[in-house]
């Protein structure tokens, strides 16, 4: 009996190595080069990976300290490589191809059989200790020769398995954003689509030719699940394309960014846990005052094949938001829309601004403030002359062409646009009237920086028509440059509705225009101005004053 168990074990000797080379195809290392000669930029790529197997799920990407890594038991591996100042880059790493696989398949079925033989005849060889050592001596051989293969062979099939990843010398450069080029701030992202496309296909090789085996359009409404808004930003906010410094933009170096998501196409590759996603996006630049388009470029990207993982989505969402953004403003075509403007004001013949009846308190100038109706919404304005001039904002017009005045007594008249300035978001309009009470500017002496607490107050159209010529009090709470340009600081309540109007003292002097308002999560109270000391520069204005008495104390 005690033979018997010693040729059970020396069966093993058959049946162990055979179990090792049919495991060996499984071992692989992935070996990755980098190709770039120069040496900073190496020590500054940082490289990872994710991979898959049939039982595991990716934990997302994981950095790779030294050159080679193992990826043993994992059959999908993919490689992210990230160097500053370039596009992030993903490679797909084949599986291995063990070509010596049907050999080790025949071995390991040779080294079976004869153990299956060997444990077949153990009955018959008894306890006779002759044939025990007879018996003794193939087995001790064949399992010294099954533990060398055994030791071996793992070492041979890891060295053959080898995958080398060369991260090609062609790399993408990000646009990051340069003197020349104007801010970029989010305005709309739509994203509301009734269908979107798949497309399956039966190996990589189909895909990377771009021949579907299935393809179909599914009738289903597709949600915003995705943080495109946020990632944009981030994209924008990373390339330095967002203004963190100035906190009013200049119209001349900003602009503003529509984003359609237009459709999106699912690819899949059968028994892989591989997908890639393209999406067809539409980019609109749109005039920062006038909020009217200027250009607009479609990009289509497709994606690398990554894997199709929950946790990666928001990765994966950037990298085509990224690439498709990096594709709209290296376009050619974009270039031009995208570049900063010069201050090219043109010289304009000087407007004469009569007014005899300035007001002379701030009740009264609720006389000589107006709501400005346009096409979509309205804004705030004020009266300048005694014949219907009137100041707003350039943002408040807009690109409309036709405009309505709206008084505190409600009556109504259609107004003109006469001239405006970029460079100030200002505009001169001119109805058709007479005797209007107007706001007058402050003396040539005054200096805003010297009335920093005084008391001011804000007139204009807050939110809805219904609330026209509505007065908030505050102070004037300092003098900021923003852009090279001045503002006025308040904390009186500027809203969406009373840009345009007017900011004035006591005295229902002119102080400013009400134009911006910082808004934020704990932002409250913090409005701006333009300083009325610049409305004659900007709009070639000779403010004309005939009579200091304002329209109640008249004696016309």
């Amino acid at each position: 009996m005690r033979l018997n168990i010693f040729y059970y074990l020396a069966a093993l000797a058959f049946i162990l190595p055979s179990c090792a080379l049919t495991k060996a195809k499984s071992f692989r290392d992935v070996e990755v080069t980098n190709y770039d000669e120069t040496k900073d930029e190496v020590d500054e790529t940082e490289i990872y990976y994710a991979s898959r197997d049939k039982e595991a799920r990716g934990e997302g990407f994981i950095k790779i300290e030294e050159p080679t890594f193992s990826a043993a038991g994992h059959e999908q591996v993919i490689i992210k490589v990230e160097r500053p100042g370039y596009l992030t880059q993903y490679y797909y790493v084949p599986k291995m191809k063990n070509k010596g696989k049907y050999v080790d398949y025949g071995i390991s079925a040779g080294f079976l059989a004869a153990g299956a033989a060997y444990v077949a005849n153990i009955n018959n060889i008894g306890d006779d200790p002759g044939f025990a050592i007879i018996g003794a001596v193939p087995v001790v051989g064949s399992a010294i020769a099954g533990s060398i293969i055994f030791l071996s062979s793992g070492l041979r099939y890891k060295e053959m398995n080898v995958g080398s990843v060369v991260l090609p010398s062609e790399k993408r450069p990000f646009p990051e954003k340069t003197e020349e080029d104007k801010y970029m701030f989010i305005n709309e992202v739509e994203f509301d689509l009734v269908s979107f496309s798949e497309k399956e296909y039966k190996s990589i090789k189909e895909f990377e030719l771009d021949s579907p085996s299935k393809s179909k359009v599914v009738d289903e409404e597709l949600k915003d699940d995705f943080p495109v808004s946020n990632i944009l930003n981030k994209v924008l906010y990373d390339q330095g394309f967002i203004d963190t410094v100035n906190l009013i933009p200049n119209s001349y170096n900003s602009v503003y960014l529509d984003v359609s998501i237009k459709d999106i196409v699912f690819h899949e590759v059968d028994d892989t846990d591989l997908t890639s996603v393209e999406f067809e996006i539409e980019w609109e630049i749109v005039d920062f005052l006038t909020k009217s388009e200027v250009f607009t470029y479609t990009t289509n990207y497709k994606s690398p094949l990554l894997f199709n993982n929950n946790d990666l989505i928001e990765e994966y969402i950037k990298n085509i938001l990224t690439e498709s953004f990096a594709i709209f403003t290296n376009a050619p075509e974009t270039q031009e829309y995208i570049e900063a403007e010069e201050d090219n004001t043109e010289e304009m013949e000087l407007i004469d601004i009569n007014s005899s009846k300035p007001v002379s308190t701030y009740g009264k100038a609720i006389q000589a403030s107006v709501t400005i109706k346009v096409d979509e919404g309205h804004g705030s304005g004020f009266v300048v002359s005694d014949d219907g001039y009137i100041i707003t904002n350039l943002h408040v017009v807009g690109n409309t062409e036709t405009y309505t005045v709206i008084f505190n007594d409600e009556r109504e008249m259609d107004a003109e646009l006469i001239r405006v300035s970029r460079k100030y978001d200002l505009a001169l309009l001119k109805i058709d009237a007479d005797s209007l009470a107007s706001i007058r500017l402050p003396a040539e002496e005054f200096l805003p920086n010297k009335e920093v607490g005084k008391d001011v107050y804000v007139i204009g159209t807050p939110n809805s028509i219904q609330l026209g010529q509505t007065v908030s009090r505050g102070i004037l709470s300092g003098v900021r440059t923003f852009n090279d340009l001045v503002y006025l600081q308040t904390d009186a309540k500027i809203n969406s509705g009373n840009s345009g109007g007017p900011i004035v003292d006591d005295e229902g002097n002119l102080l400013g225009v009400s134009n911006a308002k910082l808004i934020g999560i704990g932002v409250e109270g913090i409005g701006f101005g333009i300083p009325a000391s610049v409305l004659k520069e900007a709009l070639q204005l000779n403010f004309i004053y005939s009579s200091g008495l304002d329209s109640d104390d008249s004696d016309e």
